[in-house]
């Protein structure tokens, strides 16, 4: 961010740095990669270079770290100024590969089902799964002993539209068309394709068929037991992903109820309110957010309502409910907010209103079921004490860490799983 530096010279230097010394688990543990003092070795000798007077002495291809210069007129292309650097890197064929690079049309091959079901065939219950090319892995269920694939396994199922990849080892039945049942030659472990594919994803051009695309695709072929190495280890990642994944998406605020905790009418707790109209063409750029009942939707900088609040959709069963800590913030008239709180703890009415279920309040209201002023005096809770509610904030504010540290966990294994497959294409 030298001025000056900047007046003499016509382009920016980009430097890439992948390591610093310590590993990513929670820990930080010490490692033996640090991209650091190349880096800022690097950066020093450009420095000089261009204060001397001679910025074409420095040579970025020979520097470590992915030193790159690029020219200015580079960056302003199209008005764009994008300033990531691999953006403007010419990136060179590999023609040393570690591993043979082989075109999937010659490990794979296509099975035809004995039978493929409708949607209209689908059923909530029964013996088979069916699946289609839909992210979901089962799309229904079947009794259909005659569409049955029994024999081959395992199979990775292509959605031919959606590019969704599945990994199949049990009988299972197609449901109508968009997908190709694959199954690869004695060179190619099913799950290693697997792994690959669903790492680096065959990149969607629409929705058209682009089974040809996927044989076109060339991937690495180590040799057998590099594979089975490779699914080992993923696979280790995997069983943690899973598990993390289990508790973040179980996961949910619970308050129990105690028997003597007296019993009101929401609309005796708190008082709720429609928000205050504002169309989209009148958000601007401030620190007050807008929130509507899927969170916050945009920016005003006019200060509405005093904050911390607590927002909730209207209708169906109260699931979204959010809880603004900004000081002040504009509650939008898709959504109900908390005007008044009544002496309660703010983040327990919040979790409060989240194990509300509407349905429970049967024919007392329409059919899709909303929430009101008028209905909130017909919804009764059960209200402790302010300090118990502080306590059961506590309690449920110390199990969204441990969620939270789950989701911290999936993100570090999934980049340990890119790392391993990025690995085979390496030289």
């Amino acid at each position: 961010m030298d001025r000056q530096l900047t007046k003499k010279t016509d382009s920016i230097l980009f430097v890439k740095i992948e390591n610093d010394g310590y590993g990513l688990g929670a820990q930080r543990r010490e490692i033996d990669k640090n991209d650091l003092p190349d880096a800022g070795n690097v950066i020093t000798n450009y420095v000089k270079a261009v204060r001397s007077g001679a910025p074409d002495s420095f040579k970025a291809e020979e520097k470590p770290c992915g030193a790159l210069l690029v020219g200015k007129g580079k960056l302003a292309e199209n008005d764009e100024y994008n300033l990531t650097g691999d953006r403007y890197r010419t990136m060179e064929r590999k023609v040393h590969q570690k591993w043979p690079m082989v075109a999937l049309e010659e490990v794979i091959a296509t099975l035809t089902p004995p039978k493929k079901l409708q949607t209209t065939d689908f059923k909530k219950m029964g013996k088979y799964p069916i699946i289609d090319q839909s992210q979901e892995l089962i799309a229904g269920w079947s009794d259909d002993e005659e569409a049955v694939i029994t024999q081959g396994f395992p199979y990775i199922v292509f959605g031919d539209h959606t590019c969704s990849v599945k990994y199949l080892e049990k009988p299972f039945i197609q449901g109508a068309d968009g997908i190709k049942i694959l199954s690869t030659d004695e060179k190619l472990l099913p799950k290693y394709l697997f792994f690959v594919l669903k790492t680096k994803p065959i990149e969607s051009d629409g929705y058209k068929r682009h089974f040809s695309k996927l044989k076109e695709t060339k991937i690495p072929l180590p040799p057998l037991e590099v594979q089975r190495e490779i699914v080992a280890e993923i696979e280790g990642y995997q069983k943690l992903i899973d598990g993390a994944r289990q508790v973040v998406e179980n996961w949910k605020p619970q308050i129990e109820i105690g028997p003597e905790w007296p019993i009101k009418p929401l609309g005796d707790v708190i008082t709720l309110q429609r928000g205050y109209d504002l169309p989209k063409t009148q958000f601007v750029e401030g620190n007050v957010p807008v929130v509507g009942s899927n969170g916050i939707i945009g920016y005003h900088n006019e200060e509405k309502e005093k904050g911390p609040g607590v927002v909730t959709g209207r209708s169906g069963t109260i699931g979204k409910v959010h809880f603004i800590k900004s000081d002040y913030y504009w509650p939008h008239n898709t959504a109900l907010f908390v005007k008044e709180f009544n002496d309660n703890d703010r983040e327990f009415i919040k979790f409060l209103l989240e194990s509300i279920d509407l349905k429970s309040l049967g024919d007392n209201v329409a059919a899709v079921p909303s929430l009101d002023r008028k209905n909130a005096h017909k919804i009764l809770v059960s209200l402790p004490p302010l300090e118990v509610q502080r306590e059961i904030v506590a309690k449920i504010e110390a199990e969204r860490k441990v969620v939270d540290g789950c989701k911290e966990l999936i993100t570090l294994y999934e980049t340990k799983i890119k790392n391993i497959i990025d690995k085979v294409w390496e030289e």
